[in-house]
């Protein structure tokens, strides 16, 4: 596609996705374009692509935003996004033509338009303060608290840009939240809302492996309605509980992990129930765009059979093998009534654990807390976690996503709904315990310190 944003300059020869193409070419003011996509559709791609033409055309603008729904979600996405698209589309190097600050403050400068691209964590809304700004890119919006969209878009009033513009690009996360509430229409200019739909398909990036369509189906082959809002770009119903609100399937379940015999495992229960349901997770290092962090990755979990604790051991015992996983450190998690004695046995659940675990595994410990956390405490921290992708959920462990998405709260309350018969609870309560142990005074909002980007080193 050839564009010349500034007419009195050469025009520039570049290739870009269709709709970045095609949403260029409307020029009207205050028009807000929404890209609800498929999973892996190249959303994030195009969107950067089209910010920084975006600059182009304001030229004369000083400031622009790119907001993600995290810190985190920043430095591992959009900052390595947008310098990937500036070198590899529109040939600028890093330190001649643009500079990058990854830390404190992130933004990109470039140099030749004295303009910066500031880049803003959603779940700091508080901090949307600054000058007016000529054009604004929010990626993952399905994610973002209300507060988000008002203070963001009241920037967008730079008396100097050409195009005062925004585009929201994601995909969907059900019905009933700000992203559907404006973009769920027919795809085209919706006059009245002043936007422009773009519906992207995952199947629409041709750079992906066909492996990656394939792998999603079988993740998500258990709920129809998910599989196809998340091929499809289409919003759906997705059934949605109230005690783990910060749990999305797109965010949050993933499909390119294993256990590794390396790392230390994490083995949970939730007792005082029957069957017994467990968990696993191990934290494993991650390298995305650039940058090296750590996630607790729950990698296994119990098929909800289990009579009891010593057929959860075995269902443990087969799902980690002790020919690869003997030397592995094994560490016992769980309620704190895993320490309370029963008239059955003279030792608690944990010490049974601990003393068939020991009989194939040569490093077992009980790492569980006598007392149980507040329930106020212990939600907001697990969906703190799960917000920050400080926690995800392999897609095989397909008990522990259905219990993450349908555990409810007792209306007005921190205590959980459990309905007779149709208990959907246990699995994330033995994960919670563990998390929260773990993660208690970490600082989610940047766990990790952020690497550079090139030669251009934290300025």
């Amino acid at each position: 596609m050839q564009i010349q944003p500034e007419p009195t300059r050469r025009s520039l020869d570049v290739a870009l996705p269709w709709w970045v193409g095609e949403i260029l070419n409307d020029s009207t003011e205050n028009r807000r374009f929404y890209i609800t996509k498929g999973l892996g559709s190249g959303g994030t791609w195009g969107a950067a692509c089209w910010h920084y033409l975006m600059c182009l055309y304001n030229r004369h603008s000083a400031f622009s935003w790119a907001v993600a729904p995290t810190y985190q979600q920043v430095q591992d996405t959009l900052i390595p996004t947008f310098a990937e698209v500036l070198q590899t589309v529109f040939g600028l190097e890093e330190n001649q033509d643009y500079e990058v600050t990854a830390s404190g403050r992130p933004r990109l400068y470039l140099k030749k338009y004295r303009q910066t691209i500031h880049f803003k964590s959603a779940n700091r809304a508080d901090r949307f303060v600054g000058p007016s700004i000529s054009h604004l890119t929010m990626t993952e919006p399905g994610l973002y608290q209300p507060v988000a969209f008002e203070k963001a878009t009241a920037r967008l009033r730079c008396p100097k840009a050409i195009r005062l513009q925004q585009l929201w690009e994601g995909t969907p996360e059900g019905l009933g939240n700000r992203w559907q509430e404006e973009a769920d229409f027919p795809e085209g200019v919706n006059e009245e809302k002043n936007a422009r739909r773009v519906i992207l398909w995952t199947e629409d990036n041709t750079h992906l492996k066909p492996s990656y369509v394939e792998n999603l189906k079988s993740a998500y082959s258990y709920d129809a309605v998910k599989l196809e809002s998340y091929l499809y770009g289409s919003f759906k119903p997705f059934t949605k509980g109230t005690a783990y609100w910060e749990f999305f399937d797109s965010r949050n379940v993933v499909l390119d992990v294993q256990p590794s015999p390396y790392l230390p495992i994490v083995f949970s229960w939730d007792f005082g129930v029957s069957p017994l349901p467990w968990v696993t997770l191990q934290q494993q290092p991650i390298r995305r765009k650039n940058r090296d962090f750590k996630r607790f990755v729950v990698i296994g979990e119990g098929d909800g059979k289990a009579k009891g604790v010593l057929d959860g051991v075995a269902q443990f015992i087969a799902t980690f093998p002790p020919h690869t996983y003997a030397g592995t450190p094994i560490v016992i998690d769980g309620g704190h009534d895993g320490f309370h004695g029963s008239h059955l046995s003279e030792s608690c659940a944990f010490d049974q654990i601990l003393s068939r675990l020991r009989q194939y595994y040569s490093n077992v410990t009980i790492a569980a807390s006598r007392s149980a956390p507040g329930h106020e405490e212990s939600f907001n921290q697990i969906n703190a976690c799960f917000a920050y992708e400080i926690l995800v959920v392999a897609a095989w462990c397909r008990n522990t996503i259905k219990s993450l998405t349908q555990s409810s709260f007792k209306e007005g309350t921190w205590g959980l709904l459990k309905k007779r018969g149709e208990d959907p609870t246990h699995f994330a309560d033995a994960l919670r315990a563990p998390i929260f142990r773990l993660t208690k005074g970490m600082d989610l909002e940047a766990p990790n310190q952020p690497k550079n980007f090139g030669m251009n080193k934290q300025l």
